[in-house]
């Protein structure tokens, strides 16, 4: 699945790894075969974290 592009605002879940299904959405790209997801914060609805994970380590929510 690394050939996949998600599109800005794809909401997606982290599948593998130790952050594995926790939710996000798609924010850009990074280095190649990396996407950038933001993830909310529960400090504050304006929060954001913005973590790059490679391509074949995300998925969109159906």
């Amino acid at each position: 699945m690394s050939s996949q592009k998600y599109n800005k605002g794809d909401q997606l879940i982290v599948t593998k790894g130790y952050m594995a299904g926790i939710v996000g959405k798609c924010v850009g790209y990074g280095d190649i075969g990396k996407v950038k997801i933001g993830f909310r914060l529960v400090v504050g609805d304006e929060c954001l974290a913005v973590l790059t994970i490679p391509d074949d380590k995300v998925s969109i929510i159906p």
